[in-house]
């Protein structure tokens, strides 16, 4: 995920960049000034949009941190945003009544479990709403990046592994790299793996939960391994708080569509035995 920190407080940018870094490998911005972050938020092209801003309540300008952040809503209303500050109960009302989602509250000095909490709460809200986008003969769909266990480069076509069925594309396995998230993980020229997918790391495969074995190559070992780690590590340890608040996000979404016509022209191949519930993973544009 990418990060920003926006605080006046180096002191309190650097302690909290530490633990996020410990945490695990994350693109990572910070700033002094609100204005700055802004600017760079308005600015920055689509793949480098933050998911996460650590927005400090009382900054060192005309603005507070809540004025900021109805600054960000309107750039993108997607970007968690969580409230840092070292007065622990002077904001906590004000952060509830004057803002429409506040997606955390952080006291400084600042404790790396909660940190690690948050950052693994964000990913799995993120992970939920994301879709990848796909053309093949012409038609538009969005496939559920959760329901993608690896893509597979087959001659001049690129089969995405659902946990219901294969899609196939006219696209290049590096075209498609850039528009996932960290989570997957090139380990061979041909297979692009989802990480959450994985079961087990041998030294030249990765057996995925539903028993498929995907190759490493030499070169990509070091790389995996390294990438599965971090994985590992961002994800554990878990505490029961932030495993109950998990459970209780929707595991639904709010779109749906016939994929029929997918079937009819080849894109979609279901798995057997696959219900109609499962349709949700997909979004066709016409």
């Amino acid at each position: 995920m990418r990060i920003w920190i926006c605080d006046d407080n180096n002191e309190a940018i650097s302690s909290l960049s530490e633990i996020i870094e410990e945490i695990g490998s994350h693109p990572l911005e910070t700033f002094v000034d609100p204005v700055h972050m802004l600017k760079a938020l308005k600015n920055c092209d689509a793949a480098n949009v933050p998911e996460i801003v650590f927005l400090d309540i009382e900054l060192k300008t005309d603005q507070t941190g809540f004025d900021v952040f109805e600054q960000i809503s309107q750039i993108n209303k997607s970007i968690l945003i969580i409230f840092i500050t070292a007065y622990s109960n002077e904001y906590a009302q004000e952060v509830l009544l004057r803002t429409d989602n506040p997606f955390g509250y952080l006291t400084k000095p600042f404790e790396a479990d909660y940190v690690r909490q948050y950052l693994n709460k964000a990913s799995h809200v993120h992970r939920q709403g994301r879709f990848l986008c796909c053309k093949f003969k012409g038609k538009e769909f969005h496939i559920k990046e959760s329901s993608i266990l690896y893509l597979e480069s087959a001659k001049h076509v690129t089969k995405i592994v659902t946990n219901h069925g294969t899609y196939r594309v006219y696209e290049k396995i590096s075209e498609l790299l850039p528009r996932l998230s960290n989570h997957f993980i090139a380990c061979h020229k041909s297979y692009l793996v989802n990480l959450e997918a994985v079961n087990r790391l041998y030294p030249n495969m990765l057996v995925l939960e539903n028993g498929k074995e995907i190759p490493i190559s030499r070169s990509a070992k070091a790389k995996v391994r390294s990438a599965f780690n971090e994985f590992l590590k961002s994800q554990m340890p878990q505490s029961l708080d932030e495993f109950q608040n998990q459970s209780d996000l929707s595991n639904s979404s709010e779109y749906s569509c016939d994929r029929q016509e997918l079937i009819d022209n080849g894109i979609l191949i279901l798995d057997s035995g696959n219900s109609d519930e499962e349709t949700s993973d997909v979004i066709e544009q016409q």
